[in-house]
């Protein structure tokens, strides 16, 4: 709950006011919400239009932020476009991580690069997007740490994007 007595889903656990603490899946977070767990845990009464589409609210929240993790990690250099340029970098093991977008079929860089792969819940036009390109089927990772942050947050969206 905000100050001002607003439910606002907060993905880091930082902003002030109350809070109550759900898992990511999306029955967990409709359930909570049918039996009335958030305004138990919360001390507040809270509107039904409020709590309307939450698990959808939350499924966006984390998807904007993996978006921009992609935004922040190009304008650093460590996200790279392109097939010519992904085949490069694949010879010379600096990827961490391919991030296809989720219209995309089978594994576009062959045997050994299947293990770096994980599909995003993001289309092309959405992956492209978040690194200022036009539509793009594949977005690689050369920052392992960047890539580690990357998967926390496709991992978090799975139960409720795509469960």
């Amino acid at each position: 709950m905000s100050p001002e007595g607003q439910l606002v889903p907060d993905l880091k656990g930082r902003l002030p006011g109350r809070g109550a603490y759900l898992c990511s899946l999306r029955p967990c977070v409709e359930q909570a919400v049918r039996r009335g767990v958030l305004t138990r845990a919360l001390k507040a009464g809270i509107a039904s239009s409020e709590t309307e589409g939450l698990a959808d609210k939350i499924a966006e929240l984390m998807a904007q932020r993996a978006l921009s993790l992609l935004g922040v990690l190009r304008k650093g250099k460590r996200v790279i476009v392109g097939r010519d340029s992904i085949r490069t970098e694949l010879k010379r093991g600096k990827i961490h991580l391919l991030v296809t977008a989720c219209d995309v079929e089978g594994n576009l860089f062959g045997r050994g690069a299947e293990t770096l792969v994980a599909r995003s819940p993001f289309s092309r036009e959405r992956l492209g997007h978040a690194v200022g390109k036009g539509p793009q089927p594949v977005l690689a990772v050369l920052d392992e740490k960047g890539s580690r942050e990357m998967r926390r947050w496709m991992d978090r969206m799975k139960g409720l994007a795509w469960g």
